[in-house]
Formats: C-alpha cells, sequence, structure tokens
C-alpha cells in the first residue's frame, strides 16, 4: 500500500516542497495504521500519538483473557466504568499479572478469564 502511494506521490507531483509535504502526510498516515499500544512505567499508552495516556490510578479494573490458539493475552481496562480499548500482549500472564499488580493502585481488581474446553 505505501508503494503504491509513494508511486503516486512522484508521479502526480512536479515541486520538490509537493514532495516532501506528500511524503510527511504519508508518514503521519503509517504511523496511525501501526498498533502502537502499550504499557508504561506508569500509564497505559493508547495510539502512538498518545501523549498523554490513561494513568494506572485512573483505572477501576483489569480483565486478562488468554487465547492459546494465537499464544497472546488480552487486556481490557476500565475506567469510571467504561471499556478502554482491547490490548494484545505475547508476554506470559503471570508477568503481566505481576506487573500490573505492582502498578495499579491499591485494591484494584484483575480480572483473568478462562476458557473452558467442552
Amino acid at each position: 500500500m505505501f508503494g503504491i502511494f509513494a508511486g503516486t506521490l512522484f508521479i502526480t507531483t512536479g515541486t520538490l516542497d509537493e514532495i516532501i509535504r506528500g511524503t510527511a502526510v504519508g508518514l503521519a498516515i503509517i504511523s496511525y495504521a501501526i498498533n502502537g499500544r502499550g504499557i508504561t512505567d506508569d500509564r497505559f499508552v493508547i495510539h502512538p500519538l498518545d501523549n498523554r495516556g490513561i494513568k494506572f490510578d485512573e483505572v477501576d479494573r483489569v480483565v486478562l483473557f488468554r487465547d492459546k490458539k494465537k499464544n497472546e493475552v488480552k487486556m481490557n481496562f476500565f475506567k469510571f466504568g467504561l471499556r478502554g480499548p482491547l490490548m494484545k500482549f505475547s508476554v506470559p500472564m503471570d508477568e503481566l499479572v505481576k506487573f500490573l499488580s505492582k502498578h495499579l493502585k491499591e485494591g484494584t481488581p484483575i480480572d483473568v478469564v478462562t476458557e473452558t474446553n467442552e
């Protein structure tokens, strides 16, 4: 997709200024396409351009689910009763629970949902 954008940019534009401006816009669009969610030392980062994030002390509850098929841990958090975005991690469940229990405010519930084989 980026190749098509870059090819169109160089074919349709004539001046160097337009090429630089088009490249900057293309890089900004790509930064939104890359999944930049994650956890820092003091907050959840929701998207790549998120400079504030959600601080750990604002979180009411965290729900974790281990997807065995994809070998990943899915996490949702709740702030003021509203669900935050789904985040996916490739770290083991126990490491994520240890990290969250140390960094979340005292008494924040961490719910672990497991699959049942029927």
